[in-house]
């Protein structure tokens, strides 16, 4: 058995490997990913993938079709690309990057910055203060996680110094960049 993360890779760099499948083998397009206990960069392709980021500071791209993306441990970049994307953060803040269809964002834990990107898109914050800085008040809606043990709705709407809209709750909050404190309605909110 050969422990590729810590092997002298044959990229010449340890633990980064390029594989080439020239038998004739058929490798469906739909491929689950998954990161060592170090920092990684994982790049998806074509087909509806699935990425786990596990332990380090991972980035990690979906690319094309319906991917869905964990970010686990430490601070995380998560690119889904084309497709309608599903992106959970992990423990830590976390950068969640979707693209220009519908996605689904976890924010889990720590204070992330989720960028939807165009599309009707789905914001679940954690229990920490999040960032949407391209919500569309038009398409997208925002909800508070379930597990993390928040009440089920908002508490208060308050204008930033910007003014834009900070969503407040019990433990935390969420800053929705784009749209006008004087703007924000019920209809946001799931």
């Amino acid at each position: 058995m050969l422990l590729l993360e810590q092997s002298q890779g044959n990229t010449g760099v340890a633990g980064l490997w390029q594989f080439d499948f020239r038998d004739g083998e058929v490798v469906d397009p739909s491929d689950q990913f998954t990161g060592g206990g170090g920092s990684d960069e994982i790049r998806a392709g074509e087909g509806n993938d699935t990425i786990f980021g596990l332990a380090g500071e991972d980035v990690l791209y979906g690319n094309q079709d319906d991917d869905v993306i964990y970010g686990n441990q430490d601070y995380d970049i998560l690119f889904g690309g084309r497709g309608n994307d599903t992106l959970y953060g992990g423990q830590d803040g976390d950068i969640l990057v979707g693209g220009v269809q519908n996605d689904v964002f976890y924010g889990n834990q720590g204070p992330d910055t989720m960028f939807g990107q165009g599309g009707a898109d789905v914001f679940f914050i954690g229990p920490d203060i999040d960032l949407i800085p391209d919500f569309n008040p038009a398409l997208d809606r925002v909800d508070v996680l379930d597990d993390i043990g928040l009440p089920e709705k908002f508490n208060l709407l308050r204008p930033t110094l910007d003014g834009d809209t900070f969503v407040f709750y019990k433990g935390g909050g969420v800053i929705l960049q784009g749209l006008a404190f004087e703007d924000a309605t019920i209809d946001i909110f799931l």
